[in-house]
């Protein structure tokens, strides 16, 4: 968000983090141009915008340490515990995945299944990540709990008609989908309280 942020105010596209989370938050690259092509049409190229950006990623990626949210490590170490089968599904590409993955000190040999964008046809909010990572899981939707933190993925999760947590982060979710959640927790590590209320 704020490399998006400070390059838009580089070459004369003026937004703030607050801007992104309302308007670009979750939204593909396709959906990102078709917005700045309507807004800032005079200060953007869609070729040069897109390689500036991802170089700049490249280049924080590298000499920077992902933060992982609190509590993801303990959450990991429960459900690997509990023998439960961990995924992760992202709008992401998965080369990117990796990297944030690698990045950020966890391993990869940790998930059963990394559904990423090259899978489908459509990212989240559609329900395509979910449903093919439940097909390629091959499990029941009742028995898949879905850890969302912004709108599109919550979206995702319950056109997918399996059950979401959301929790609390910087998008601002509305009260309709907040209530379509089965719970909202602060800290990632509630999530192990939920799962042993399921399992009583």
């Amino acid at each position: 968000m704020n490399l998006m942020t400070n390059y838009n105010r580089k070459i004369g596209i003026f937004t703030n983090n607050d801007f992104y989370i309302k308007n670009l938050l979750g939204k593909t690259q396709t959906e990102i141009n078709k917005y700045y092509c309507k807004h800032f049409k005079k200060s953007f190229n869609q070729t040069t915008y897109w390689d500036e950006l991802l170089k700049l990623r490249h280049e924080f990626i590298e000499n920077n340490q992902i933060t992982i949210k609190p509590g993801v490590m303990e959450l990991i170490e429960y459900l690997k515990t509990n023998k439960y089968t961990i995924g992760i599904v992202t709008s992401n590409s998965a080369d990117l995945t990796k990297t944030l993955l690698n990045n950020s000190g966890i391993d990869i040999n940790l998930f059963d299944v990394i559904v990423s964008r090259e899978f489908v046809l459509k990212t989240k909010p559609s329900p395509e990540l979910y449903l093919k990572a439940i097909n390629i899981l091959n499990v029941r939707k009742t028995d898949v709990l879905a850890v969302e933190d912004s709108k599109v993925g919550i979206k995702s999760a319950i056109k997918a008609g399996i059950s979401v947590v959301y929790i609390e982060d910087i998008d601002v979710i509305p009260v309709g989908i907040r209530k379509k959640c089965i719970s909202s927790c602060k800290n990632i590590k509630d999530v192990m309280k939920i799962l042993n209320e399921k399992r009583d």
